[in-house]
């Protein structure tokens, strides 16, 4: 073999080893940039999901914080109402509630200016002929309480008037006296913010008919510190138990 022959054979294994290096690394190409989409694929999926789960995490945050709001609200109108705190009931165990005196707004101010505004002033001249000069109700509260789930205060009251009447024109004397003939008032408002409303006052309970609809709504079912219903009143159709009838 001469030499041409063998330069020949060597630029043949040349060209060879060079195409088979080439097509080795278009393999190596294709294999890495496989690897690297499925990389960014895996990228995009996660971040994706990530993305999924923190809007999802991001809501139920938000509608949990209103939830705690909302229940921090009525449980603070709950306690302000009754003067309590409210415990949680534990199944199969027994929770003693500590029983924690609270303010509370009772607008007993409220209450006696709304009696006041709404009684008839006294006038003309008492028995020994003094002319009445002025009038004025005297209030004994004698009733405060809730109803169970503290949505409305209500109020017992007894009533009378005292009036003052001159005795001596002339000088200007006066004397004050007290009219007879008092009787129990009841009044209720909603809570927190609602105002006083008459319901009844009487020496005895009024007739049913006579109550509005909102009281007999408002008072049904409703009972006194003693256990007692709230609000009595007379059916001249019930026969039974003279007539009286437990709202």
């Amino acid at each position: 073999m001469d030499r041409n022959d063998t330069d020949n054979i060597i630029n043949i294994s040349s060209e060879e080893r060079d195409s088979r290096a080439g097509r080795g690394n278009k393999k190596l190409a294709a294999v890495f940039c496989l690897i690297i989409l499925a990389c960014l694929g895996g990228l995009v999926y996660t971040t994706v999901r990530i993305n999924d789960q923190k809007n999802k995490l991001e809501s139920e945050v938000k509608s949990s914080k209103e939830a705690l709001t909302k229940a921090n609200e009525v449980i603070s109108k709950y306690e302000l109402a009754t003067g309590t705190k409210a415990v949680e009931n534990i199944e199969n165990a027994k929770v003693s509630e500590i029983v924690k005196p609270m303010a509370m707004d009772t607008r007993i101010g409220d209450l006696m200016n709304f009696i006041k505004a709404r009684t008839q002033k006294m006038s003309g001249k008492n028995d020994e002929g003094f002319e009445i000069k002025d009038s004025w109700p005297i209030v004994d509260l004698t009733r405060l309480y809730t109803n169970k789930d503290a949505t409305y205060l209500f109020a017992v009251a007894s009533e009378h008037m005292n009036y003052e009447v001159i005795t001596n024109p002339t000088t200007g004397a006066t004397r004050v006296e007290g009219a007879g003939g008092g009787h129990l008032a009841m009044y209720y408002r909603a809570l927190p913010n609602g105002e006083w409303k008459f319901a009844t006052a009487g020496q005895a309970p009024d007739l049913c008919e006579n109550l509005s609809s909102e009281v007999k709504e408002v008072y049904r079912g409703v009972k006194d510190p003693n256990g007692n219903p709230a609000m009595t009143c007379r059916d001249e159709k019930v026969k039974e138990n003279n007539g009286f009838v437990d709202l």
